[in-house]
């Protein structure tokens, strides 16, 4: 049988060849293809791991990392998309030889394989080999990915300390001449008279009185003049022709939200007035309605819809659902920390909305407390689906920031610029972990060290009383290596449920 496979094997050419179509040819054609897109990304990498040094200009080395690593990473999902394809293949190819055989061998006496059974084994043969080049080259990559990704680390790491260490010793320097300054000061004005004058109880004529020590002002308190940023103007009154405002929920780094009336529809909802950055140039503010249009299309009970994109002027407003509830975040400053239970409950909801949005090709890349809505009737809501994430990365882009997500809870991936659905699963662990304990796993200042290090308290010895069980779940939920991960929310509430 040996030798019909191999003789399958060399026959297979000419025979594909008759036919017209060879699969053999094409799979290494794409193979060829991929290591021509992916070795020089690999060359750039090494060349970025050649520039970590203590002297290296951080941000500019951290983009080009990043670009060349996220380039790289693509080129090896798609090897490895080809490799699954691969393996699909050849086990139908077995699975109609099997087949074959059943075929031939069911009759009386023996009969020789047929043609197409000797070029189905051909193919295989073929294909593994094929297969085995793709594991290899794909090996290869996962190994430098890996390896860049660690050394980054390293240097990012070292850079801070060095950083760290040259402002202390400005800092000392810095008090040394303050020191020698105040004292010099205070020797001179040790020998200087010192006169003291009345304190005026009447005003020069045409101006206001002036108020003793102590005294109060007259008029608005201090405290409604301090109110608001300087410069800020109240709402109008309706918006987009058909919103009226009812005042403001609050505000945050990417805009201000209020409270509104929808009169066509005689229901409540929720503006966001975007920051002027997003709609100020053309390009960035065409991006955030592609990602905008995408996230108003998801449909779900436990995700906060988006009902209307609009204009006035030059800004941007997005009108939401309006949810009578608390977020998140402010349910855990509150209590300090949910029980078991309660965090389920949670976690059930989020997970649901994510991993419908996943279904839908959405990427939530900004999950966090804040971001989760517990409505009075007990309904959770995950709101900001990847609108909050595009609005950063665009302010990012226009005043050369460079968070364009919220550190503390974005996966190690993320940091480098890669994004998955488990990378919203380690954000949605993250979540967990504080809910249950009341504080974060990690607390940077140098998060991507910590998280590749996976270097935090597990929940029993941060909370004493919360079963040890729980460990595992969340040390599963915050692997740094995607592929050791939960692949989906849903995973990580079948967990969770399991711990009691």
């Amino acid at each position: 049988m040996k030798r019909l496979l191999l003789a399958a094997a060399l026959t297979l050419p000419a025979a594909a060849a008759e036919n017209g179509a060879n699969p053999a040819e094409a799979y290494l054609d794409e193979l060829v293809e991929l290591q021509r897109e992916g070795d020089p990304l690999r060359e750039t990498l090494r060349e970025v791991r050649a520039s970590f040094t203590p002297e290296a200009d951080l941000p500019a080395v951290k983009a080009r990392f990043t670009d060349a690593h996220r380039g790289l990473s693509s080129v090896r999902d798609r090897v490895k998309e080809l490799e699954d394809r691969l393996t699909g293949y050849i086990k139908q190819t077995f699975s109609l030889m099997v087949v074959d055989g059943m075929s031939v061998y069911s009759g009386a006496g023996r009969r020789k394989p047929s043609q197409a059974s000797l070029e189905r084994a051909g193919q295989a043969v073929v294909n593994e080999d094929i297969k085995a080049k793709v594991r290899s080259y794909r090996r290869r990559v996962d190994d430098e990915l890996g390896a860049a990704q660690n050394h980054y680390v390293d240097f990012e790491r070292s850079w801070h300390q060095r950083r760290n260490t040259r402002m202390v010793y400005a800092a000392v320097g810095g008090l040394a001449a303050v020191f020698i300054v105040v004292a010099v000061w205070l020797a001179r004005r040790k020998s200087e008279p010192v006169t003291v004058a009345a304190y005026p109880t009447a005003a020069p004529q045409g101006l206001p009185t002036i108020p003793p020590p102590g005294g109060a002002l007259s008029g608005p308190a201090s405290g409604a003049l301090l109110s608001g940023p300087v410069g800020q103007l109240p709402p109008p009154n309706t918006l987009g022709g058909n919103f009226r405002v009812d005042g403001e929920l609050g505000r945050g780094g990417m805009g201000v939200v209020y409270e509104a009336t929808d009169m066509a529809l005689n229901r409540k909802v929720a503006i966001k007035r975007m920051r002027d950055e997003v709609s100020a140039n053309r390009r960035e503010l065409d991006m955030f309605m592609a990602e905008a249009r995408l996230v108003a299309q998801l449909k779900h009970p436990n995700l906060v819809a988006i009902h209307h994109i609009f204009r006035e002027g030059t800004i941007l407003y997005l009108v939401f659902e309006f949810v009578l509830g608390r977020p998140l975040s402010a349910v855990i400053e509150e209590t300090e920390r949910l029980s078991l239970d309660e965090a389920r409950r949670v976690l059930r909801g989020v997970a649901a909305g994510l991993d419908y949005a996943h279904a839908n090709k959405v990427i939530h890349r900004d999950l966090k407390p804040s971001n989760v809505m517990l409505s009075d009737d007990g309904t959770v809501k995950v709101m900001d689906f990847g609108i909050a994430h595009q609005a950063k990365k665009t302010v990012a882009r226009l005043t050369k920031a460079d968070a364009w997500g919220t550190p503390p809870y974005m996966s190690p991936e993320q940091e480098l610029g890669t994004v998955s659905r488990e990378s919203d699963v380690y954000s949605l662990t993250v979540c967990l972990y504080e809910m249950l304990t009341g504080r974060l796993p990690f607390e940077g200042p140098n998060f991507l060290a910590q998280k590749r290090e996976m270097a935090y308290i597990p929940p029993s010895q941060a909370c004493p009383g919360l079963p040890a069980a729980l460990d595992a779940v969340v040390r599963r939920g915050l692997e740094a290596e995607v592929a050791r991960r939960f692949h989906s929310a849903a995973e990580l509430t079948a967990a969770l449920e399991g711990v009691s």
